[in-house]
């Protein structure tokens, strides 16, 4: 809750404020967002969901098409995406939202070309290891789109990574029951470090635009 809402809730609450004067106080204190607000928020919403339906145009693109398309096509068409969406990361860097959205699509579909790879080659790793690496390799981009829901991915594919890694008993080593509670141990440590990294990086880094 903001500042702004905290404070106005208050002097509602003290009868500071009449209920006549509610909704007047409630526009002149700037807590309603303003057309202008409104516009900029459906056309952040409309971006973010044609980028993401481009992406995963690709992915599905491909799979129906699979006996179709050769080996080589698959993987010129997930690597010309990805080359497209850095591409407009790197041309148009200045443009607030365009550019992190273009990493966020790189990242999902490095993980489309990552999942085709093993698919292809049957490379018979375990699952935990698609979701380890294509955590690892995007976090170049994670760092420099600076974008709160691509943090959000990256975080949760460690989160994954682990509880997979974890049902194939790799967390053995630990002394605790086997089952939901090393399991529940796990989570807790990977994402209490998580945070705290995250705040000690986020007053010297700023390493997103927003909380």
């Amino acid at each position: 809750m903001s500042t702004r809402r905290q404070q106005l809730i208050e002097l509602i609450q003290q009868n500071v404020i009449p209920p006549a004067d509610i909704a007047r106080a409630a526009d002149q204190s700037g807590i309603r967002p303003t057309c202008a607000q409104w516009r900029t928020f459906t056309d952040r919403i409309l971006l973010t969901l044609g980028i993401l339906a481009l992406v995963f145009a690709v992915l599905f693109f491909i799979a129906y098409n699979w006996m179709v398309l050769g080996r080589m096509a698959r993987f010129a068409l997930i690597e010309v995406s990805i080359a497209a969406a850095v591409g407009v990361y790197v041309w148009r860097p200045r443009l607030t939202w365009l550019a992190p959205l273009a990493l966020l699509a790189a990242s999902i579909l490095l993980g489309v070309l990552l999942g085709f790879y093993g698919q292809t080659y049957q490379t018979g790793a375990d699952p935990w290891q698609l979701f380890f690496n294509w955590a690892l390799l995007m976090t170049p981009w994670v760092v420099l789109a600076r974008l709160p829901a691509l943090w959000l991915l990256w975080l949760g594919l460690w989160n994954l990574s682990a509880f997979l890694y974890q049902s194939t008993d790799g967390f053995d080593w630990l002394p605790l029951p086997s089952g939901s509670s090393r399991w529940l141990a796990v989570c807790t440590a990977l994402n209490i470090t998580a945070l705290a990294v995250w705040e000690m990086g986020q007053r010297r880094l700023a390493l997103t635009t927003a909380r």
